[in-house]
């Protein structure tokens, strides 16, 4: 059946918008009312001449878990492990290993990586949900190099290091010209055609999401608006006439975090002075459409911009991560921490300002005075001022103040309550919050390690929704798109290692587990508890069991290690999956034999020298002789076996390469020609038979 029209899908889509776009301000109405309490603005009830403190409670909460999640999630180690099918595979343990590494490099190794995660965790702790957003993108740029004074030879090396440099595409000599001493001078214009996948936070006004989703893999429409100058999508590869014919964005659009205006919204017009300046609305929408009309909804990535489509194409996969920190059956957006204590900062704003209007009237009382009393002595604030009055009798008896009874230690007791109702809900801790000396002495150790581990575990919950449904949409997402469309190989460095990654070759689908449980945040009770582990390990080891080995003895240190908040393993202990790790170890080893080697020559041969004071010179001479001769073969028996173990370790990864090599070989020429070549290949296999003296079919 033939494709929707342009101005069918366009409907479709943009009634799809619409309903999304009304739930989007129902959201975004909640989270600015959310960000008024964490910002501390006024309520707008504030009465002139009366306290006006606002409570900082959900500030409190987001900065008290801040460090917390941090800690936990943007730690030492990766938030997600790609784990073999079969751990018997080794290509595809190795391809696991290989895969954890650069998608992890992809979201927490970038120059920007810190900011944007702190950001996505901050939202998901403050507000209704925190949205990451990830894309390939394949950008060329083009840059001149000036060189001076050079000669052939140098000429020769420059060309050789412009062609090795990351992203190189192209380049040419566009201007040269030569010196009087034989040198010359030369300009290249250089190409670069880089490929990288990038996350980048999406502020949670310009998120969309269908209404009833419960994730955004099922929802029918997700997106972001966002605004881009003409000039941002001509570089973009868009066409100019296209370009030109979007919408200008309206200024009634204007907003305070896109654009600076002036107090009545009007951008200046010198911003509009140029046509690349010229800003324009997009949509970047993910939408579920029968286009093709065959009875079955696909999954396409539309961009439009008013009612101008720029991009439709197929794309089976939703590249955005959306995470809240409490989650709700059935719905893609759930609820922040802070948004639990909104109701309880207002009364206590509200307590707090009673308290302390009543502290002012306390101290500064109203006066009942007659008409023998001066009013303005009586109206002066003036501390130790002077109040005339006149007439017979005492002064008492003129003016008095009436006394207003002091309730701040009762609105105490009420805040202390309103806190208590808040650390029910958030696990705030308030061991010592609001009490008195008395009080404070009845709170038990006991007591208050409770208190500390109820509210830990609540954050713990709340790292391991962001690990599950964030972060392991994220490290899988990203994995899927390298695979789709990074056809070059990647090389980066993980703590001083440089790596390679090549997603093109990627052939396996791995499960992912999360490196954070509960628990991970108490670093201290993962130290203590890995530290048994390897008491019991050691016992065993010790003991001859096969029940532990270097490698599981190893895995425990690495984890202790990570909990310790030290990055690389690898400056403490060597992996005895790393033969070139073990080398180093065993030549110390080695050096150490021949010392002792030799301190025990030297030992022996005084001793002769001793107890052979009387003996035949030529007899000693022969045993020392004889001595030498042992310990040198004792040597040379160490150094070929080390020899021997290094030679062994290169031959085995020489051939487990070449044949990974020819492995990933014969797989693409079975794939291009529809042939099991293992099978042909084992037909036509060539075998010397002894018996004829000659090669045989096998």
């Amino acid at each position: 059946m033939a494709n929707l029209k342009q101005d069918e899908l366009l409907n479709l889509v943009s009634q799809m918008e619409v309903e999304a776009i009304n739930q989007q301000s129902t959201r975004n109405a909640e989270n600015e009312e959310i960000e008024r309490r964490y910002n501390g603005e006024p309520y707008g009830n504030e009465v002139e001449g009366r306290s006006a403190v606002v409570s900082q409670d959900v500030k409190d909460i987001v900065e008290s878990d801040m460090p917390g999640l941090v800690r936990t999630i943007l730690g030492s180690g990766p938030v997600m492990q790609f784990k073999a099918n079969n751990p018997n595979n080794e290509k595809e343990v190795a391809e696991a290993a290989e895969k954890t590494a650069y998608v992890d490099w992809i979201i927490r190794g970038q120059p920007k990586s810190f900011r944007v995660n702190y950001g996505f965790l901050k939202e998901v702790d403050k507000l209704k949900m925190g949205v990451l957003k990830y894309f390939f993108e394949e950008t060329e740029a083009t840059e001149e190099r000036y060189f001076k004074n050079i000669d052939d030879v140098e000429l020769v090396e420059i060309v050789d290091d412009l062609q090795t440099k990351p992203f190189f595409s192209d380049f040419e000599a566009i201007d040269t010209e030569s010196n009087e001493d034989g040198t010359f001078n030369i300009k290249f214009k250089v190409k670069t055609k880089k490929q990288e996948i990038k996350v980048i936070g999406v502020p949670g006004n310009n998120f969309l999401i269908s209404p009833g989703a419960t994730d955004e893999d099922d929802a029918k429409l997700v997106g972001d608006q966002s605004t881009k100058t003409r000039g941002q999508l001509l570089a973009e590869g868009y066409k100019k006439d296209l370009i030109t014919s979007l919408p200008t964005m309206s200024l009634n659009n204007c907003s305070t975090r896109s654009f600076n205006c002036n107090l009545d919204g009007d951008i200046d017009p010198a911003d509009f002075g140029e046509w690349a300046a010229q800003y324009v609305e997009i949509s970047d929408l993910y939408v579920m459409v029968d286009y093709d009309q065959d009875g079955i909804s696909e999954r396409r990535h539309i961009i439009k911009s008013g009612n101008i489509i720029l991009e439709n194409e197929p794309f089976d996969h939703v590249p955005y991560a959306v995470a809240s920190a409490i989650l709700n059956p059935h719905e893609a957006i759930g609820e922040g921490r802070a948004e639990q204590v909104i109701k309880v900062a207002e009364v206590k704003t509200a307590l707090t300002r009673q308290m302390l209007d009543n502290g002012y009237m306390a101290n500064n009382p109203k006066l009942s005075i007659n008409d023998n009393v001066n009013i303005d002595d009586a109206l002066s604030d003036a501390i130790g001022g002077v109040v005339r009055f006149s007439g017979d009798g005492s002064p008492m008896n003129s003016i008095g103040a009436i006394a207003v009874p002091f309730i701040g230690d009762k609105s105490l007791l009420l805040i202390q309550h309103m806190d208590q109702i808040k650390a029910s809900s958030v696990g705030t801790q308030m061991a010592s919050q609001g009490l008195n000396a008395d009080q404070l002495t009845k709170e038990t150790a006991t007591r208050f390690e409770g208190v500390r581990d109820a509210a830990a575990a609540k954050l713990e919950l709340v790292t391991r929704i962001i690990a599950e449904v964030g972060f392991r949409k994220l490290y899988t997402g990203i994995a899927w798109l390298a695979a789709q469309y990074q056809d070059t190989e990647r090389e980066f460095t993980v703590l001083g290692k440089a790596l390679t990654a090549n997603p093109e070759r990627w052939r396996y689908d791995h499960q992912v587990d999360s490196e954070i449980g509960l628990g991970a945040g108490d670093n201290d009770e993962a130290v203590a508890n890995l530290t048994g582990i390897w008491q019991i390990q050691s016992q065993l080891k010790a003991e001859g069991s096969p029940l532990v080995d270097d490698e599981k003895r190893f895995n425990t240190m690495n984890k202790m290690i990570r909990a310790l908040e030290f990055k690389d393993t690898a400056q403490f202990f060597n992996d005895p999956g790393e033969p070139a790790q073990l080398l180093k170890a065993e030549n110390e080893q080695l050096n150490a034999l021949v010392l002792q080697l030799q301190e025990q020559q030297e030992l022996m041969v005084q001793q002769l020298q001793q107890s052979n004071q009387l003996a035949d010179a030529a007899k000693v001479e022969q045993q020392t002789a004889l001595l030498k001769e042992r310990n040198s073969n004792a040597l040379n028996v160490a150094k070929l076996q080390s020899s021997s173990e290094q030679f062994q370790i290169k031959t085995a990864s020489d051939a487990k390469k070449a044949e990974q090599d020819l492995a990933l070989k014969l797989t693409d020429l079975e794939l291009k020609y529809g042939k099991d070549l293992n099978s042909e290949m084992a037909d036509n296999m060539l075998v010397f038979d002894p018996s004829i003296g000659d090669f045989t079919n096998a």
